[in-house]
């Protein structure tokens, strides 16, 4: 679930939560923050994406810890500064050296990091997805970016069939939720697997 193209502020913590708790199809949620920042170790610095999200995250993206740990449920409540490394982020900062337990800043805030991810390599439109840092979502969205809104939630179904139905439903609460009107329009949008791969086929479809 993403915010509108005019919305600035319209998803919350609420909202996820309420759709793990009333969306039965729902499985996994994290709720989503998105920064972009200088990330410094030593003499090294790079360029990233910055990813707050909930301990869930990685379940949902089925993405594993090659190294150390993830962060927990705990880290989250207490906006602790704490980081998983894409590959890609290791190898600009770090060469040969083992990142986990080592300090790096991230937009001046000191961040331990607890673990690396595995290589996912490149998402179907060609983005590095390991060219990332990922943090709890508490902390990026108050230390960070200073929001208390959130840029998206991600959700999983418990099968490929459930995934209109959960669509349908999250999309009737988050109305409900926000009080939208019958006439207004939904002030976010609701993106599935088959957007995205749809999305995909126009976009080479274009290209050729």
């Amino acid at each position: 679930v993403h915010m509108g193209s005019n919305a600035t502020k319209t998803l919350s913590v609420g909202d996820a939560t309420a759709i793990q708790q009333q969306i039965p199809f729902v499985t996994r949620v994290s709720a989503g923050v998105w920064a972009q920042g200088q990330i410094v170790y030593g003499n090294q610095n790079w360029n990233t994406s910055v990813r707050g999200v909930s301990p869930t995250y990685l379940d949902i993206r089925r993405w594993p810890v090659a190294e150390g740990s993830t962060f927990t449920q705990h880290d989250v409540d207490s906006s602790a500064n704490v980081c998983l490394l894409g590959r890609t982020v290791v190898d600009n900062l770090f060469a040969d050296e083992d990142p986990v337990g080592k300090t790096i800043r991230v937009q001046n805030l000191p961040f331990r990091v607890v673990g690396v991810l595995a290589s996912k390599g490149q998402s179907p439109f060609g983005r590095d997805e390991d060219d990332t840092v990922i943090a709890p979502y508490t902390t990026v969205q108050k230390k960070i970016v200073g929001i208390d809104w959130l840029n998206y939630i991600m959700c999983s179904a418990d099968s490929q069939q459930d995934i209109q139905a959960a669509r349908q439903q999250i999309s009737g609460l988050l109305r409900d939720r926000h009080r939208l009107r019958p006439d207004e329009d939904d002030d976010f949008i609701i993106r599935s697997p088959n957007d995205l791969a749809n999305a995909q086929a126009q976009a080479g479809r274009i290209m050729t």
